[in-house]
């Protein structure tokens, strides 16, 4: 049985195909990645050796969805994002929840201000969730507004 790791990151979909993107748009365009052996649109893709991938580079305008992905989980009922899982079972969690002293009260470190961390084994966690973050939301509900009122 071959295992399957939550994935987080930032994913496009482009004529009804969903890809990996590099990181957060740039200007008004994004680029795509498609590990695959096979370029899987000679149109847009190019082989890209220090990416060890095909890359595009499309407009947003082209991005039916642009969403960052995060996991989440809830460990010992406090709201946690997911960020790493070892191979050894090791999992990496942040705290994401408003009460701050809840995250020390429950062996959670503080890493940075208002971060807290703590490392807990796989089996410590039922259930994780993809938490999708529409990243084009607030362009379309411009565009809902951008309308041109009559004179």
């Amino acid at each position: 049985m071959t295992s399957m790791r939550p994935r987080v990151g930032i994913y496009a979909s482009v004529h009804g195909r969903e890809y990996e993107v590099e990181s957060h748009p740039v200007g008004d365009t994004v680029i795509l990645l498609y590990p695959g052996e096979t370029n899987p649109d000679v149109r847009v893709f190019f082989w890209s050796a220090e990416r060890a991938a095909w890359a595009a580079q499309v407009s947003v305008s082209d991005c039916e969805r642009l969403d960052e992905i995060t996991v989440e989980t809830d460990y010992e009922g406090l709201p946690c994002e997911i960020v790493a899982i070892e191979p050894d079972g090791r999992v990496g969690l942040c705290y994401i929840g408003a009460e701050k002293a809840l995250a020390q009260k429950y062996g959670f470190t503080q890493t940075d201000a208002g971060s807290w961390a703590k490392t807990v084994s796989i089996y410590d966690l039922d259930t994780y969730r993809e938490a999708r973050y529409d990243l084009l939301f607030q362009q379309n509900v411009r565009s809902l507004y951008d309308v041109a009122t009559p004179q």
